[in-house]
């Protein structure tokens, strides 16, 4: 259910949403996501691609004012993220004198980010979403940094997007991705939110151990089916027979 009252402690998520990022409702799935990182519970949410996963760990962090930690697997997924953050998240922040003059509403750190001043920010609690390879997490001080802005201003939680490649990366491309356990030591009063768009129920399982969930974590599983999409399966005729019907197809019906 979406349509019903979404608060928490008083506040209104679903004026959040609207504010933040100019939609009038949750879709399926992300309330709940929502609600159990602000009570602190870990999570995993399989939801469509395409469906609004990253709201699951945005929303959290602007409701508490505190950073989140997103831990995705490619440096263009990171940039395009941190891009839309800063056009859409961005002016919002600054409107309401909740972002220092001079700093994005996101950043992504490792081998790539060319402004070296942005670690420090980050340290600071002064950017708001910060976005890790697990390599960086891992191998290249992440971990320690992590840490340090928890101490200093408290993290919202730890996000790991694209979940799946946890098992499915980490045995052998990129082991990294089965070290990722780590932060539950290292951090244990933070939620971690682990996201993807596909992983069968022994995915699941592999990732809720691998990155060591608590056993009270939310479970957030969405139905694939789109509505707009169908398949059929025809057997072939030929290539000629076969071309017909295609053409047929994409001319639709005749006007009337």
């Amino acid at each position: 259910d979406t349509t019903g009252p979404a608060t928490w402690k008083g506040m209104d998520l679903k004026e959040a949403l609207k504010k933040f990022f100019g939609h009038e409702d949750f879709r399926k799935g992300q309330r709940e996501a929502i609600q159990a990182a602000l009570e602190k519970r870990d999570a995993l949410v399989v939801m469509a691609t395409g469906s609004g996963k990253s709201i699951c760990f945005q929303l959290p962090s602007l409701s508490l004012g505190k950073p989140v930690a997103v831990i995705s697997p490619l440096v263009s997924l990171m940039q395009d993220q941190v891009i839309k953050l800063n056009q859409t998240v961005g002016p919002t922040l600054v409107k309401e004198n909740q972002l220092l003059k001079g700093c994005p509403a996101a950043t992504f750190l490792g081998g790539s980010q060319m402004d070296k001043t942005m670690e420090a920010r980050v340290a600071q609690g002064a950017i708001p979403f910060i976005y890790l390879t697990p390599e960086k997490t891992v191998k290249y001080g992440g971990i320690e940094l992590l840490k340090k802005l928890n101490e200093t201003v408290g993290l919202a939680l730890i996000a790991i997007d694209e979940a799946h490649c946890v098992s499915e990366w980490g045995h052998d491309f990129r082991p990294d991705y089965m070290e990722l356990g780590v932060l539950r030591e290292s951090l244990p009063d933070v939620p971690i939110l682990a996201l993807t768009a596909t992983a069968t129920p022994k995915v699941r399982q592999d990732i809720a151990r691998s990155l060591k969930l608590r056993e009270d974590r939310a479970s957030v599983v969405c139905p694939f089916g789109r509505p707009n999409l169908s398949m059929e399966v025809r057997t072939k005729r030929g290539l000629g027979a076969d071309l017909a019907f295609l053409v047929e197809e994409l001319r639709g019906p005749d006007p009337p």
